[in-house]
């Protein structure tokens, strides 16, 4: 289990933060971070299931991912004071929170549907038709522009289920309702993948949230680390 996850020296007397990468990422996509917080907190960085340290052996659901986040830290003997998670990590920390609550610190995370778009919905429509048409052998063929996302193309077999499964999990506003620790939500304005939009109706639906743009895309907390470690200390600092 050691390759699948990441812990510094344990002190009892230091808070301890959880950081949960992205889809198809590793824990080493938030290296810079959690290593610029160790000297003041317990870290754990974990590989969650889909990626090249720790494959599929199943079609996982949010509610699998749930699960395997509570039995790797009871294992670990490890409760979070606060998550730090980035996209689909920041989705599943939310809804880990909702049963768990613990502090959150949320980098573009995927956890509001994006509004209706006649733009995706012809392109989607027009995928599935020709998708229809074509054999397996030739699907290649079909122009790329409108075979989905890049990361639903490199997905196969249980990979593939998992995607299409986690992509269209969202919290509904009642899901709101029930988070009671605080929240920070951290945004790149020029991020491809999530929205402004999306971040103003989590802030909507959750007021107290901590709402902090940046400028940079969707991996923007990479050039704010020392901006970022020093919001995390003073969040840990809360609990002395």
């Amino acid at each position: 289990m050691e390759k699948i996850y990441y812990m510094n020296d344990y002190d009892s007397a230091r808070p301890n933060i959880l950081f949960l990468h992205g889809y198809d990422n590793t824990k080493e996509a938030l290296a810079p971070l959690y290593k610029s917080v160790e000297k003041f907190a317990n870290v754990l960085a974990i590989d969650l299931p889909g990626n090249k340290n720790n494959p599929l052996d199943k079609e996982y659901k949010i509610e699998d991912y749930v699960d395997y986040l509570e039995n790797t830290l009871a294992n670990l003997k490890f409760m979070p004071y606060l998550i730090v998670g980035h996209s689909f990590g920041g989705k599943l920390a939310t809804y880990y929170s909702l049963k768990h609550q613990t502090k959150l610190l949320l980098l573009a995370p995927s956890i509001i549907k994006p509004k209706f778009s006649m733009k995706r919905f012809v392109k989607i429509r027009i995928y599935k038709v020709l998708k229809f048409l074509y054999s397996k052998k030739l699907i290649s063929k079909i122009p790329e522009k409108y075979r989905g996302s890049v990361d639903y193309q490199n997905a196969q077999g249980f990979k593939r289920k998992t995607f299409l499964n986690i992509v269209h999990s969202y919290f509904q506003k009642s899901d709101f309702k029930k988070l009671k620790e605080d929240v920070y939500l951290l945004y790149g304005l020029d991020d491809k993948a999530i929205t402004l939009e999306q971040m103003k109706r989590f802030k909507k639906y959750l007021p107290k949230t901590n709402l902090i743009l940046f400028s940079g895309d969707h991996f923007m907390f990479l050039n704010y680390i020392k901006a970022i470690s020093k919001l995390i200390y003073c969040i840990c600092e809360e609990k002395r």
